[in-house]
Formats: C-alpha cells, sequence, structure tokens
C-alpha cells in the first residue's frame, strides 16, 4: 500500500538559487538541463527494471534518486525514492508498481 506523503514540500529553490549563484547563466543552464535528463534516464531505468523485476538493480537506482532529488531541492521525488527502496528491499511488487506509475 502507498504511503501518503503528508506536508511533502515538493520543491526547495534554495538549494538550485545556490547552485545558481556560484555559476555561470550558461553554466547554471546547462546544470539544470543535464539533471532534468538524467532524471528522465533513470525513471526509465527504473520503469525497465521494474518490468523485468529486478528489485536489486531498482533499489540502487532509488538510492541515486534518493540523492540527487534531495540534493537538488526535490523533497517530495525523494521521499518516494525512499519508498521506492524500501518496496524493493521486500519485493514488494505491488508497491513498487505503484510508485513508479505516480
Amino acid at each position: 500500500m502507498t504511503t501518503k506523503i503528508e506536508n511533502s514540500i515538493d520543491f526547495d529553490g534554495a538549494l538550485l538559487t545556490d547552485i545558481e549563484s556560484i555559476l555561470s547563466p550558461l553554466d547554471f543552464r546547462t546544470f539544470v538541463e543535464e539533471c532534468l535528463a538524467s532524471a528522465a534516464d533513470r525513471l526509465a531505468c527504473a520503469k525497465a527494471l521494474c518490468s523485468a523485476a529486478d528489485f536489486a538493480g531498482l533499489r540502487i537506482e532509488a538510492r541515486c534518486l534518493i540523492s540527487t532529488a534531495g540534493n537538488h531541492g526535490f523533497h517530495h521525488a525523494s521521499v518516494l525514492a525512499r519508498q521506492l527502496e524500501a518496496a524493493c528491499a521486500v519485493e514488494d511488487d505491488l508497491e513498487v508498481k505503484a510508485l513508479l506509475s505516480d
């Protein structure tokens, strides 16, 4: 069963503002574009691992998402990734699929 996330901040812009303050506008734009592309690639990989029922591989992807999402201010995504990691640890196929469909 998917746990409802209460009072979760979806995005904390302060972290990206800090990064933006030390990069040139072009470097910041490149940074953001690379982060978005990486997140899309990781999500696609996670869905493929789910289809293959590769819980160990999916758990590794979830750990990467926890770190990267949290480090860039996307708290809600980090919380979902933690839930995904926990579901993979017990090989809860239904929970994994529910989390990846969010």
